[in-house]
């Protein structure tokens, strides 16, 4: 990757390491680089021709910001959870959301939903664990480059009794 700044000139290289599928189909780049501010587009570049731009991200700049609003510490749902946010990009650049749900106080999450634009969710909570004062709701704001992360207060699921099936 060739990380540039928003004059498009080149701050740094970056090495990407190549992972191939297991069925040969294809794939998986990865690079990591550090949060760095002045990085505003990541342009992707074959070796041979640094000058062919493959694919590019852009994002960087500032840090975007993200507030959960609901749900609200202490509040008990026993059908459907509801969750607001609001999120912003200093620079104006589109924000993707990343949406986790713990059931124990944040120490494990499990995605309800990713990449999306929307700025509230509502899931039922059949098929969520649930928890005493120890559910959390956590939203990652992402620019491309950066992001924001932001956790809810301790909340209630109600818990479910186990169903048998025949």
């Amino acid at each position: 990757f060739r990380a540039l700044n928003s004059t498009n000139a080149l701050i740094r290289t970056i090495p990407v390491k190549r992972f191939p599928l297991r069925d040969g189909t294809g794939g998986i780049l990865m690079a990591l680089m550090d949060d760095d501010p002045q990085v505003v587009r990541l342009n992707l570049v074959k070796l041979t021709a640094p000058n062919l731009t493959l694919a590019s991200l852009t994002g960087g700049g500032s840090a975007p910001t993200v507030v959960l609003l609901t749900p609200g510490g202490g509040q008990i749902f026993s059908n459907s959870l509801a969750a607001t946010w609001t999120g912003f990009d200093p620079e104006g650049n589109p924000l993707h959301f990343l949406v986790r749900y713990s059931c124990d106080n944040g120490n494990s999450w499990a995605v309800l939903v990713e990449d999306t634009i929307a700025t509230n969710l509502n899931v039922s909570t059949t098929g969520l664990p649930g928890g005493i004062n120890t559910c959390r709701l956590q939203v990652i704001a992402s620019d491309g480059l950066l992001s924001a992360t932001a956790v809810s207060a301790a909340f209630t699921v109600i818990p479910k009794p186990p169903q048998a099936y025949i």
